[in-house]
Formats: C-alpha cells, structure tokens, sequence
C-alpha cells in the first residue's frame, strides 16, 4: 500500500513538469512531421528522467538530514548517559570510603581526588579481567589467572 502512495506522491511531482516541458516544446518545435514528435517524446523522456532524479535527490538530503539529527540525539544521550554512571561508580567509591574509614564525606571526597583514575590504573595492570559477558566466562578468566600467577609463584 506504502508503495502505491509512494508512486502517486511522485507521479503528482513529476507528471505537471513532464506535461509543462512536453507543452513548451510543441508550441517552440511546431511539430509537423513524424521525426519531429519522436524528438519531442525523447526530450520529454530525458526531462522526466532528470525531473525523478531531481525529485529524489531532494527526497535523499531531507532523509539524511533527519538521520543524521536523530544520530546527534542519541550519541548526546549516550554521553548524558555515560556521565550519570561515572557519577554513580564515584558516589560507590565514595560511600565505600566513608563506611571503611568512618569519615566525612569531603574527606572521602579528597582522598577521590588523591587516587589516579581508572584509566591511568589500566595502564599500570600487568592483566586485565574485562567482566563483558556472562558469569561463566567470568569464573574461567578468573580461573586462568588464578592458576597462571599460582604457578608462577610455585617457581
């Protein structure tokens, strides 16, 4: 159904241009001979063709535009997203410290402050377990690892 209204909307686009065009040249050409309306009917042809093309070039940018909007949307709410969970792994941060060392919560707060960030402890890890998938996996890297540097430390 969608298509046959898709058909109609561009038929209704490109049928008056086609008919203007077809019009223009019958009164320019004045046809009288055979060859002359074969002409006209290619012309025509060739200027629909260009009409369409046009039609759906329009058509094209206007649907890459709300794309790439919509895009801009999501990525903003991936990054709004993102934010709020740094926010909530620091108030977990914070709220371990304050029940461990039975302090404030500014003095939690500094020693936040003091500490390198997650990025700079990666870089520092000799081996790093990635929690991505499910507990199985988990419990098997976590085995490797355990058996790795036991046996190293049996050496």
């Amino acid at each position: 159904m969608l298509g046959h209204i898709k058909f109609w909307h561009w038929l209704g686009r490109i049928a008056p241009m086609m008919a203007l065009l077809a019009l223009c040249l019958s009164i320019w050409l004045d046809p009288e001979h055979w060859t002359e309306y074969v002409i006209i009917t290619i012309a025509v042809a060739f200027g629909s063709i260009a009409f369409a093309w046009w039609w759906w070039v329009v058509y094209a940018v206007k649907s890459l535009t709300e794309m790439l909007a919509k895009s801009k949307l999501d990525f903003e709410r991936v990054v709004t997203e993102i934010s709020s969970l740094k926010e909530e792994l620091a108030k977990g941060r914070r709220a371990r410290i304050i029940e461990r060392d039975n302090c404030s919560k500014e003095v939690a707060e500094q020693v936040i402050a003091q500490q390198i960030s997650s990025n700079e402890r990666n870089c520092y890890a000799t081996d790093l377990i990635i929690n991505d998938s499910s507990l199985e996996e988990f419990r098997n890297k976590l085995e490797f690892y355990f058996e790795l540097y036991n046996s190293l430390a049996n050496e």
